[in-house]
């Protein structure tokens, strides 16, 4: 990747790596991270989560978001334009207007969802800190104050259940994890020291004192993608820290309705398979870019010739040229202040190269107006 002249005016404190020896900064504008270089330069890093955005997810989610749209139909039909009778009666208008409003349930739903898990990810985050601080009064204070939507504190209840049964004792909570092998960096959510629940459907095998990384869902889907995104900030952190192997990871998908947890153990020999599956992602993504920065240079050198024909044309001869005598002054032509070739032209041969009118000019004048006073 190239470097670029630092020019963001949103950037966040650098967050330093690798023993202090590297910093990143931020852009919460355009969502992306810079590594930070002496020169004050930033090099843009690929970030995790428009890695495996790469990754079609669209079989799942058209026909969600088709069922999404038709339930919004539904109840808006009914809402306006049920009858006394049980009939549907609705003007062609008003059912344009139904249904241009239920094409939007998706995105809808996506959004109050997003929300829900924003909300539920930063009480989990605080809860954590507050812990890691041994700040007691702060940790029962969260304990005493959920999120106000219900489906958020459900998520959180969720998570407690899962830190209990796990006896979960913390070590991180929200850290950049950066691969400078890979040039990539996200945000991991969480990692700790866990045992092993007894629930052999929960655990698949009995342990204790793991390192573990957790990632925390809120989603009611569990994509392939989460588990490449979390098996790639497992890889960053043993990169940057070789001394602090991590054992396992936990992809917990928090109930919103139930309070209940849905838990994906992934082991350590399970942990290498995901990863690459990000890596294939991470090169298609660069690939991809390749090829679309050739593309977008190839358009842009057909416009740079339609643009310099269109500008010879304009040169020749301004859309306006063909109304202009060439008896009146012009200060100029396309926008500009020169004159195109052909006014130029006709207030010449009008006017003269002085800007007077020429002999040529006056003795057709003074005919003409002989010719209409006869």
């Amino acid at each position: 990747m190239g470097v670029v002249i630092k020019k963001y005016s949103d950037l966040s404190s650098p967050t330093f790596h690798y023993n202090n020896t590297v910093q990143t900064v931020f852009s919460p504008k355009h969502w992306k991270h810079f590594l930070l270089h002496d020169d004050e330069k930033l090099e843009p890093l690929d970030g995790v989560t428009g890695t495996v955005n790469i990754v079609d997810k669209s079989a799942a989610l058209m026909p969600w978001a088709v069922k999404q749209a038709l339930m919004r139909a539904r109840a808006l039909i009914l809402e306006q334009g049920l009858g006394p009778d049980g009939s549907i009666q609705l003007f062609q208008d008003e059912l344009d207007k139904i249904l241009a409003e239920a094409k939007k349930a998706d995105k809808d739903v996506l959004e109050d969802a997003a929300d829900v898990g924003h909300q539920a990810h930063e009480w989990i985050e605080n809860y954590i800190k507050s812990v890691l601080a041994t700040d007691t009064r702060r940790t029962e204070e969260l304990l005493g104050c959920f999120p106000q939507d219900e489906r958020a504190a459900n998520a959180c209840l969720a998570a407690l259940a899962w830190m209990d049964a796990h006896n979960c004792r913390w070590l991180a909570t929200e850290f950049k994890a950066l691969s400078l092998n890979h040039r990539v960096c996200g945000t991991a959510d969480a990692l700790a020291i866990t045992d092993s629940c007894g629930n052999s459907e929960c655990c698949p095998v009995a342990y204790k004192d793991h390192r573990s990384l957790i990632d925390w869902k809120t989603s009611n889907y569990i994509f392939v993608t989460m588990l490449m995104q979390m098996c790639f900030y497992v890889r960053a952190h043993e990169e940057e820290f070789p001394d602090d192997l991590v054992d396992d990871a936990w992809l917990i998908r928090l109930g919103k309705d139930n309070a209940q947890f849905d838990p994906w153990y992934v082991p350590q020999n399970t942990i290498e398979t995901h990863f690459q599956a990000f890596l294939r992602a991470l090169d298609l993504v660069r690939a991809l870019r390749v090829s679309e920065g050739w593309v977008s240079g190839v358009k842009g050198v057909r416009k740079a010739r339609i643009d310099a024909r269109k500008a010879a044309e304009l040169q020749i001869a301004c859309p306006k040229s063909a109304e202009y005598k060439g008896v009146r002054a012009k200060k100029g032509c396309n926008d500009s202040f020169t004159l195109c070739d052909t006014c130029k032209r006709k207030f010449e041969q009008v006017r003269g190269e002085d800007g007077k009118p020429n002999d040529l000019h006056t003795r057709r004048g003074k005919a003409m107006k002989l010719i209409d006073r006869k």
